[in-house]
């Protein structure tokens, strides 16, 4: 997955910080309790911040409810452990949706003996994605119509950042509808910029990698970047579309009405999202999981 949507430790409470590695433990046991063992190993940060969403607009609580368990991370030692949740499940299956589309994505970009672990991958968790499906039709169906989507803008090499972004902003958006209805129309706003800006810093994360293999990015196609480094007027505007959509969806939280762990919340979207902007604009990957 991407890994972008994360807080910012120094600038939150222990109990904050606590309850927020409670949740990610919580969505790796959720994972493997509906999809086996192996399916632990697709957790980040992004459904975290999702699971935690639900749950608080779900409930009237101020807190997760927490257990203590073992697991493969700490088989000896029992860690806080948020109990299983709908909030959680609905989480965990649309990670193994999205996890499935991006498995597929690589198989169909790669060559045929490059993809050869994405297929075998695609064939190990195939049921369990049918199961995800079950659960979350219609949003896997617009994951698979995005991704299509995504494939011919990139085989298009289209120069422009927002016509990919928008199509990858609406799966995002798109998981607007797991939130209750009363709070669907702020949280597809959100959600919507939140993934604009995940698409547009992974592409500038990215940037280096792409050039160097000639693979589409959106920022070399729109800047018609002759090298790998991004000049500084125009790092100067991709910072400014990315500052529009973190203050859009800041904007869009303000409006949501979620009182539980709102404090954690608000610190992902700001000062997080702006922290992992300042890490890739140094040059530095703000990606802790790769594929």
């Amino acid at each position: 997955m991407f890994g972008y949507v994360k807080p910012v430790r120094c600038k939150l409470d222990d109990k904050s910080w606590e309850q927020y590695r409670a949740a990610y433990c919580g969505l790796c046991h959720t994972l493997a309790a509906r999809f086996g063992f192996f399916a632990r190993f697709i957790v980040n940060y992004d459904f975290t911040f999702l699971s935690v969403l639900l749950f608080s607009l779900d409930t009237q609580e101020t807190g997760l409810n927490t257990t203590r368990k073992t697991c493969v991370a700490s088989p000896f030692c029992k860690k806080c452990v948020c109990v299983q949740t709908r909030a959680f499940e609905l989480a965990a299956d649309a990670s193994m949706v999205l996890f499935w589309w991006k498995l597929k994505d690589a198989v169909w970009d790669k060559s045929f003996f490059m993809g050869l672990p994405f297929r075998f991958l695609c064939l190990f968790f195939r049921r369990a994605y049918q199961k995800a499906y079950h659960n979350l039709p219609q949003f896997s169906d617009l994951v698979r119509g995005c991704i299509f989507e995504l494939q011919t803008l990139e085989k298009e090499r289209v120069a422009s950042l927002d016509r990919p972004a928008d199509t990858f902003a609406r799966i995002l958006a798109a998981l607007s509808k797991l939130c209750p209805s009363q709070s669907q129309i702020q949280a597809e706003e959100m959600l919507y910029h939140l993934g604009r800006f995940i698409y547009l810093i992974d592409a500038w994360d990215d940037l280096a990698v792409d050039f160097s293999h000639r693979r589409y990015n959106p920022i070399v196609e729109r800047f018609s970047l002759s090298s790998k480094e991004l000049p500084s007027d125009m790092k100067t505007e991709l910072e400014q579309t990315l500052c529009h959509s973190i203050h859009a969806a800041e904007i869009a939280f303000e409006q949501l009405d979620c009182t539980a762990l709102r404090s954690l919340l608000k610190n992902v979207i700001n000062p997080g999202l702006f922290a992992v902007m300042r890490e890739v604009s140094a040059g530095k990957s703000a990606k802790k999981e790769k594929e």
